[in-house]
């Protein structure tokens, strides 16, 4: 298994990931085939380790390569205008060693895809702290008509500290603020099919491949 990780600053406490309109996953917002001539699946699952109380919203922009007909697709947990849509999806979710996690996965054209950096939205007790943690490598992939790719499990953990308030000792405003984190790509490809069968069962015959990445 090959994990990478990278550490970021928190950039404000009242941002929110953009595009509040986005609808559930490909996997629970659709009713038709997933997997035809034209169109492959590509999924992923967000999740973090026990240094994040709750569970964090993430997303990620999957970028098309040389343009064409290939289509920026969006991985995200949220949807209809809730960070947190996709950990709504009880079938969706599923329990690890260290902490939870929760299947998305989006029909893409054929063609070569990049990711480069991870959105992850973590609550506070007094706000929202968002960041971008930026990858040490484009995460590159191909997309494959008729085809499954599995990208892999993005797991976020956070390093937090007292603010001023716990400082001065008030504790009615004394809280624990995010001031860095990092994402690691997992390959857990195995626990991830089953929660995809759970989901879609049309797709339990179908082979699911790790993304190059990964291997």
């Amino acid at each position: 298994t090959r994990r990478f990780f990278t550490r970021f600053a928190l950039l404000a406490s009242v941002l929110l990931l953009a595009g509040c309109a986005t609808s559930h996953s490909d996997l629970v917002a659709k009713d038709g085939p997933l997997v035809n001539e034209s169109t492959g699946l590509v999924i992923a699952s967000f999740g973090s380790d026990s240094s994040v109380q709750g569970v964090p919203a993430m997303d990620f922009e999957a970028l098309p390569i040389n343009g064409g007909t290939r289509q920026q697709r969006r991985f995200t947990t949220l949807a209809h205008m809730q960070d947190f849509g996709a950990w709504q999806v009880e079938k969706a979710v599923r329990s690890s060693e260290t902490g939870q996690r929760v299947l998305v996965g989006y029909a893409l054209k054929p063609g070569t895809y990049e990711v480069s950096q991870i959105g992850v939205l973590f609550r506070g007790k007094f706000g929202i702290y968002h960041g971008g943690v930026r990858l040490p490598f484009v995460y590159r992939f191909d997309v494959v008509a008729g085809e499954v790719l599995y990208l892999g499990t993005f797991e976020a953990s956070v390093t937090t500290r007292p603010n001023a308030a716990s400082a001065l000792g008030i504790a009615a405003l004394s809280d624990s603020v995010p001031v860095a984190a990092r994402v690691r790509i997992l390959n857990e490809i195995e626990q991830d099919r089953k929660i995809l069968v759970r989901l879609r069962p049309e797709l339990a015959s179908t082979t699911v491949n790790a993304a190059s990445p990964l291997r």
